[in-house]
């Protein structure tokens, strides 16, 4: 990307089109344009630029084509296009999705949302050229695989969480064993507040470089939304959306679970959404371990648009919440046998005198005792989030 990135304005209005140019040229980024389809096809084929503006309703050829064929073409098919348009009809959007559309403007439009939006989508197409980069460098030198993973791994850790913030009441233990350099589970913890710790926890379908792209897509959300969404099924279901929306065509069909719970530790109140991921086990003070179960908990991307539940608990002293992701419970020993929730359940209420931290060891301790000699076939992560002064 040349600079803060060069944009093509596609629209039949020349006052629409000097509106755009004024307020993208102010903020530094260089702006080509184009009056009709055919001249569009014909500045992005020769010169593909790093995003473009298009307009639906053009003579001629409309928006919808030029679009596809944009997609259609590997020269711009990574491109993200951003759809302008005065229509806000589902039926004009969904349209706008099937012929490779990433994301839209409606008119009349506001400078703060062409800005944001213009920002979010050159983030992702930064992204994805780096990957592309690192792709072909990996292709010429074979030599340099593990110098590259380990890029990737670096960019990755960078976006997880290793200093965990400090709230008086709330203990947070953890652990993460990726099966390659870079694995596919990421989870982030924030200080929402000098009493309320937002967790994060997510599980990207893949590994390697992949895996990296996908979690710094997730990252770049979280930064965006957390601020604004304090209930965690809005923060999911925003997420989804946009998560659908930015995600690179060459990364399609790609998914992530995900689980994201605020605690306030003065009153202990806590709010948990899933989507599509394993239910946290709660840890009763008596001993007793069970699974919070949530409603409409559908996977980020398998759908553009999915509803998310929260969970409202109210936690006594000393009680835990722990979160994972499948690798824990689906490793398989060399007869080819899960170590299967049961044995995770009956192993956290074994250890329910122990600390976070021992706990989260002896979780991670039955797995591999289980498996012996046989290999992890998916990452694991094992979180425990401990609350009180009886933690």
């Amino acid at each position: 990307m040349r600079g803060k990135g060069r944009i093509l304005i596609v629209d039949d209005d020349p006052r629409n089109v000097r509106l755009l140019r004024r307020i993208l040229s102010s903020e530094g980024y260089e702006v080509d344009d184009a009056f009709d389809g055919e001249e569009a096809l014909e500045k992005a084929f020769n010169d593909p630029p790093d995003l473009i503006l298009l307009d639906i309703m053009m003579p001629g050829m409309d928006g919808y084509e030029v679009c596809r064929r944009l997609r259609e073409d590997e020269r711009t098919v990574a491109v993200p296009i951003v759809m302008v348009t005065a229509l806000s009809g589902k039926e004009e959007k969904a349209k706008a999705l099937e012929v490779g559309a990433d994301d839209f403007i409606t008119k009349p439009f506001e400078r703060i949302e062409i800005l944001a939006r213009v920002r979010s989508s050159l983030r992702v197409k930064k992204l994805h050229d780096q990957l592309v980069e690192a792709y072909r460098k990996l292709e010429e030198k074979n030599l340099l695989f593990e110098s590259e993973l380990m890029m990737a791994r670096e960019l990755q850790q960078a976006l997880m969480t290793h200093r965990i913030p400090s709230i008086a009441g709330v203990e947070l233990s953890y652990r993460y064993i990726p099966i390659f350099t870079v694995g596919g589970d990421f989870f982030f913890a924030e200080a929402v507040s000098e009493s309320c710790l937002g967790l994060f926890v997510s599980d990207v379908m893949g590994h390697g470089p992949q895996a990296a792209m996908i979690t710094a897509i997730i990252r770049t959300l979280l930064s965006e939304l957390l601020p604004q969404d304090p209930l965690p099924s809005k923060l999911l279901r925003d997420m989804n959306e946009r998560f659908a929306s930015v995600m690179p065509r060459a990364y399609s069909g790609m998914f992530a679970s995900a689980a994201y719970l605020r605690l306030d530790a003065r009153s202990g109140e806590l709010l948990l959404s899933t989507a599509g991921h394993p239910p946290p086990i709660l840890l009763r003070s008596d001993g007793d371990a069970e699974m919070l179960e949530t409603q409409g908990s559908t996977a980020l991307g398998l759908m553009a648009r999915a509803e998310y539940a929260d969970l409202r608990l109210q936690l006594a002293d000393g009680e835990r919440v722990i979160l994972y992701t499948d690798g824990l419970y689906e490793a398989r020993n060399g007869k080819g046998e899960e170590f299967g929730m049961e044995r995770v359940i009956r192993t956290i209420e074994k250890a329910k005198k122990l600390s976070g931290e021992k706990l989260v060891e002896r979780l991670i301790e039955e797995v591999f005792e289980f498996i012996g000699k046989a290999q992890i076939e998916d990452d694991i992560t094992v979180i425990t989030l401990s609350y009180g002064d009886g933690r």
